[in-house]
Order: structure tokens, then sequence, then C-alpha cells
């Protein structure tokens, strides 16, 4: 057999043995062997020179074959002599020589341990059998050889394929840090393109908002509004492109704040619903019953997805309505928006969600976008653990929908709203032919359990009203456009005597100056729940109709419920009296921002708002300005130059802490809205945060919020 036998080494044999006979015979056996002849190299040690040999250098792993004499050698030392070349040379193979001696082998092994490769040959030796001997060792020895050289190449193979690995996992390091880098090129490239396109889309947003206010025709009132809704457009996209890309960084943070998700989708319908109002769309809004007060999340990307959704269902409605529904449901937050607009195709669908897709994309599709909104608002989705989707049919709308899971903090619970019996009893007609106005009332009255019913034409009113005694009657202003008697119909026809009217009215109405329409009171076409429940409150607390002129209350702006008046049937004799001199307003605001125009949007915002300012063009002049003078609240640019927002900010608040001085409310007004802006403004000292541009009545908002809690006595700023 010659496969076995490694050629990188000599198949060397050594013997111990106290005589000369088995090395003679051992040399003829070999010489027998062809494939051993060549190759075999004898050494004959005596036995018991062994130690002294293995203490002076001797290898036995230089052979490949041991072979001891046992009956020339006594036993005991045969048998430690055999352990001990296991323990020096493991690779080197053993045999056993006993001659005529018989021997308890399992005894003999157990009580020495021997070692396993251990071969013995018993009786006596001749050349046939010592050959046999030798062959058998040759075997085994190539066999280990053949292990041991494929051990050694397998672990060559090893370093190599480590070798690799490591030289890629550095290859991968080195692109991780240029993607990382990249990425904060961008991301700073991103923040800085935001910054100044905001800049001046504040500008344009704000003094388009000025000028609706001015006296105008209705051409010019147009190109107004056609400006702001441009504006409002490429912000959208601004939005988009930059949450897009921030997305695909993963350098979006989610906030796990409490916050209101009725106020919340309240204040976002409010925004939305003067470009539903242009298109000639109903815009609606329904909380469930259940909706807990307060909840843990990031309602700034819940509203923003609602926004995505919303917007797209104006923008793809032509006429009819858009409803926006929310319930709080196995502890999620679940939100749909529903239009009845164009309808998407089925071949569309699977796209939908997809970067810069929209459902056609050819050069002649009707409506404008970059299809980024959908796949940000599916990425928001994700990144907050929840679901996405929609359902539609071509040609009759569609329902897009999202879920969220979020926690309820203590307390976070609802309360339902306590309905006094009297007010319960009230059995409602609502008159409209608008769905979303219909379905908002119909909900909330069946949540807190009093009956209605819902007509959607003239005629049927007056004949629900003539059939059955209702308490209240809502009725849509836009059902008084070819029918201004109605109103009258149905206090005539009417069972009860003391029917309640409300007119639903759009935010600008123009209902006052309609003197011959008689009514109770005005309410807001955007139904909020608290406003339906006070109408109702305010309606308890009317006195008895009697048989005098009733005068139009005000129009309802957002939020209010507003009574109307009693005509004087004499007229009121009043002394003439003095033109006041006009007083100092009370509130001074400093303004520190180094954009001009921006500059004189915001004195202009604060000065028709009745606030009083002063304007620093960075923050060196803010500080010299608040050593000379008392202010009320600042609002704060972040970059300007001489001195930032940051550190303007900072010295306020060391100078306030030197002179123990209550902090004064500083508003950051930056149009930074990259992830960590927020914090980076609060960390600094400032008590709260806006992007721009800037929503007037937002701003407004914040303002009479920041004066109301400084005025608090032992306020502190956050």
């Amino acid at each position: 057999m010659t496969g076995g036998l490694s050629s990188n080494r000599q198949f060397k044999i050594v013997l111990f043995d106290n005589g000369a006979d088995m090395g003679e015979l051992l040399t003829r056996a070999v010489a027998n062997i062809p494939f051993l002849s060549q190759s075999v190299m004898t050494k004959q040690i005596h036995a018991g020179n062994a130690r002294k040999i293995f203490s002076a250098g001797f290898s036995p792993e230089d052979f490949a074959v041991a072979i001891i004499r046992f009956d020339h050698t006594n036993s005991s030392e045969a048998e430690q002599l055999a352990v001990e070349l296991s323990r020096y040379s493991p690779n080197t193979e053993l045999a056993m020589c006993i001659g005529q001696q018989s021997f308890d082998w399992s005894t003999l092994f157990k009580k020495n341990q021997m070692p396993a490769n251990l071969l013995c040959v018993e009786g006596s030796l001749d050349v046939f059998r010592a050959r046999q001997m030798l062959q058998c060792l040759a075997e085994k020895f190539g066999l280990r050889q053949q292990l041991e050289n494929e051990r050694t190449s397998n672990a060559r193979k090893l370093r190599q394929k480590n070798d690799q690995l490591n030289r890629m996992i550095q290859r991968l390091r080195e692109s991780r840090d240029e993607i990382e880098s990249g990425n904060q090129m961008k991301s700073e490239f991103l923040a800085n393109v935001s910054h100044e396109m905001r800049t001046p889309v504040h500008a344009i947003q704000g003094i388009s908002d000025l000028l609706v206010d001015t006296s105008l025709d209705d051409e010019q009132q147009e190109f107004v509004q056609t400006i702001r809704r441009s504006s409002e457009l490429l912000l959208g996209i601004i939005n988009n492109v930059l949450n897009f890309s921030r997305l695909q960084t993963s350098v979006i943070r989610l906030e796990e704040v409490k916050f209101d998700p009725e106020r919340m989708l309240e204040g976002t319908v409010t925004v939305l619903n003067e470009d539903a109002r242009i298109k000639g769309l109903d815009l609606g809004l329904i909380i469930k019953n259940g909706m807990p007060k307060q909840l843990f999340g990031d309602p700034m990307r819940i509203q923003q997805i609602v926004r995505i959704f919303a917007e797209n269902a104006i923008k793809f409605t032509e006429k009819g309505s858009v409803l926006i529904e929310a319930e709080f449901r196995s502890d999620n937050l679940v939100i749909s928006v529903t239009d009845t607009g164009i309808g998407i195709e089925d071949n569309s669908a699977k796209k939908l969600f997809e970067p810069f897709r929209q459902s056609d994309n050819s050069t002649t599709r009707q409506f404008g976008g970059i299809g980024l909104g959908l796949s940000v608002a599916q990425q928001l989705t994700i990144l907050m653990n929840g679901d996405i989707g929609f359902k539609s049919k071509p040609g009759q709308g569609s329902m897009f929908w999202f879920l969220v899971p979020l926690k309820i903090p203590d307390n976070g619970n609802s309360v339902p709203l306590l309905v006094p019996e009297q007010i319960a009893r009230q059995n409602t007609l609502i008159v409209t032919s608008s769905p979303p106005l219909s379905l908002a009332i119909r909900s909330y009255l069946e949540q807190w359990h009093m009956p209605s019913k819902a007509v959607t034409k003239r005629e049927l009113a007056i004949e629900a009203i003539a059939e059955s005694h209702y308490n209240v009657a809502f009725v849509d202003e836009t059902m008084l456009d070819n029918a201004s008697s109605l109103l009258e119909e149905l206090r005539h026809a009417s069972r009860n005597k003391q029917l309640r009217i409300v007119l639903c009215v759009f935010k600008s109405s123009n209902i006052e100056n309609r003197r011959e329409i008689r009514y109770d009171l005005t309410m807001n076409r955007l139904v909020r729940r608290t406003d339906l429940f006070e109408t109702f409150q305010r309606l308890h607390e009317l006195p008895e109709i009697l048989d005098v002129k009733t005068i139009p209350a005000e129009p309802a702006k957002a939020g209010e419920v507003k009574l109307a008046k009693t005509a004087v049937t004499q007229e009121t004799k009043s002394a003439p009296t003095k033109t006041p001199e006009p007083e100092e307003p009370a509130t001074r605001i400093l303004i520190v921002e180094d954009n001009r125009v921006n500059q004189r949007l915001l004195v202009k915002i604060l000065t028709n708002s009745g606030f009083a300012s002063d304007v620093a063009g960075n923050g060196q002049i803010a500080l010299d300005l608040m050593a000379q003078k008392d202010y009320d609240i600042v609002l704060m640019d972040c970059h300007m130059p001489i001195l930032d927002g940051f550190e303007t900010t900072r010295q306020i608040r060391l100078r306030e802490a030197n002179e123990q001085v209550p902090p004064i409310p500083i508003l950051a007004l930056t149009a930074n809205v990259l992830e960590g802006a927020r914090e980076q403004c609060i960390e600094a000292g400032m008590n709260d945060y806006m992007t721009k541009p800037v929503n007037r009545r937002l701003l407004m908002e914040k303002i009479a919020e920041w004066l109301a809690a400084n005025a608090l006595p032992d306020t502190v700023s956050s």
C-alpha cells in the first residue's frame, strides 16, 4: 500500500530492545516492502537507556514508529516506556512485541492508562509477521499524516478566508465612514438649503396674510390667495424632500411626549380647512367615542402623516368632501382620511408608496407634486411600529388609514362629557347637504345619546319639522343661498314655537350683512366636539323666544360660539364723548432677527395684534436693548451674524441669574427644522420653538400662552 504514506516525512523506525536479533529481523522485513525500502531509517536503543536519552534531548517525534521489544525488557519498564513515548510524541505510532508472554491486556491498559494507538503483537516474530506489522504501522502512519496534512491545509485556508474577511470588514468600515461622511455633508447641505428657502417663503406667506386683511378688490384677493397657496405648495415640497432624505439616512428620532390627540387633530384640520373651502370641498373631523384625553407619542410625526393624507385628498378631489376620522382601538391610535376624489386604478396601487411615484407619471398628468408624500408617511408609520394602507375605487374616491401603537399616561383616559338631562332630551334636526358636517354632528350627538335626524333638502327639512317635535335645528349656511326664507319657514312649520336655530357658518362668513335672516346662534361648519357641547349649553341659557326682531350674531370664528343680539326698538341717546388718546400697548416684544423682510413682517404682525415691538439685527444688539428696556417676550432667530441666538440666550439667562430677576420667555423663531433643532434651542435656555414660515394664528397663540404663564407667580422657564 503506497497511498497512505506521506512523502514529506521519512518513515523512520526506532527500536527499544536489549537484544540484536530484532533489529536484523526488521531490516530484512523492510527490504521485502518496496514502498518502504527507500525511505526507512532505523535506530536501535537499549531500553534501559531510554530515560537518559529523553533527558538528553532525544525527540521521538523524529520517528514515525516506535517498537518496544517486551520479552527482552522488564515488563513494568516497557509499560512505562510506552506511556512516556505517547506523552512525548503523540503522533508516533507505537507497537509492543510481547513474544510468548500472556497478559490480561484490558487490566494492563486500565491500570497503566496505556496509549490508545498502541499496537500489541503476540507470539514470536518472523520476517513475514514483521513485514505485516510494519505494513500496518505504515498505513496508520500514512492515515495520520493525511489527516495532519488536511488539517494543516484547512487551517491555511481558514487563515486565508479570515484574512479576506478582515480585509472585507476593513473595506466595509471605510465605506461606512465614507457614507456617514456623505450623509453628514448631505444633511448639512439640506439644512442650509432648507434654511435659505424657508426664510423667503416665510416672508411670502406672512406678507400674503397681511395683504388679505387690507382693502383689496376681488381680483387682487384672488392674486394674493394664489401667491399664498403657491408658497404653501413650495413649502410642502421642501418638507417632503427634507423628511425623505432624513428617513433615508436614519437621522429622525421620535419624541415620546404627552399630547392631546383631539386638540392636535383639530389644529391640523383648522389649517387645512381654508384650502378645502377654496376648492369648494367640505372638510370634516370626527373623533369617535373613547378617545383618551392624553397619549404618549410623537404628535408632530402623527400630524405630518394626517396632513399628507388630507392634502392629497384635497388635491385629488374636485367636488364632494374630505372626512378625517380618529379612534383609539386596542391600544392603537387609528386615523383615516376618506375623500370623494378620482380614486386609484388597480395597476397603480402597488407603486403608490414608492418614492417619486404617482398614480400617473405621464407628462400630461393633471395634478402636481413630486411623489414623496406617501413614501414619507409609510416610513414614518413603520418608524413608529405602526401599519398603513388604503382602499380605493376609481371614480368614487379613496380611504387612506394608518395606526400607531401608543400608551395612555396615568390619568390620561378620557372623561365623558356630562350632558345635563335637560340638554340630553333635546331632539335635533340637521339641515345640510354636506356629509362631513352631518356626520360630525350626528356622531357626537350619538355619543351623548341625543336623538337627531339629518335631511339634505329644504323641502325635507320643512316636512320633518312639521311632523316631529324638534328643539334645535342646525342649518348649514350653504342651504340659504337660494332659500333665504328657509329659517322663517322652519319656524312657521315647527310644532315647537321655542325652536332654536343654529347657523353653521364658514369662518369668513358675511352672514351678518343679511339682516333678514333670524337665528339664535352661529357655529363654525368645521365642527369641534367641545364647540357643539358649548352650543347646547348656550341654547339652554337663552331666554324664551318673544315676538321681537332678532339681529343676527357676528359669524363665529374657529373654535367660537356667538350669540345673536336682540334688537332695541327705542333709540338710545348717548352723550358725546371725547375721543381718548391712543394708549401705549401694554406688552412689548423684542424681535431678534437679521433678515430685513422678516423684521418688517413680524413688526407688522405684532402691531396689528396690539403689541409694541423693537428689532435687533443680531444678538449683541438684543443684549444692549435688553439692558435699556424691559420686554415681556423675546422672539429669537437662531442663526445670525456677530452673536447667534443660542449664545445670546445663554448670556440672557446668565444675566438674569446674576441679577436675580425672573426669566423672560424666549421663543425660538427659526428656519432650522432638522432633527435636534428643538432640543438645541431648549438646551440653550429658550422656552419654546417655532419654525418658519410662522403661522400668524399659531404665533399669537404661543405669545398668549407664554404671557399667561409668565404672569403666574413662581413661574419657572422650561
